[in-house]
């Protein structure tokens, strides 16, 4: 992680419940620690988020497997953001 004193200062300028937020990560990934990290800050700061971890690398297989997960995500975003409306 390059700069978390930065990245710690913007997550604590976000309002709960103003922010849709999902990631995931795999569990051989190199960016493992920083995604555990960032998932922390967000449950300390009771910021609302989905954070999952999948056995796995940073590559395309991985990604290809998980990211079906993320468009129905924010598929149930769009849709309930559209019916607020």
């Amino acid at each position: 992680m390059r700069n978390p004193a930065k990245l710690t200062y913007y997550i604590g300028l976000i309002k709960p419940q103003t922010l849709a937020l999902r990631f995931d990560c795999g569990t051989d990934d190199s960016l493992i620690d920083a995604n555990r990290w960032l998932h922390q800050q967000l449950v300390a700061r009771k910021i609302s988020h989905e954070y999952q971890e999948y056995a796995g690398t940073h590559e395309w297989a991985y990604w290809h497997e998980h990211v079906a997960e993320s468009f129905k995500w924010f598929s149930a975003i769009e849709k309930r953001h559209k019916s607020a409306v």
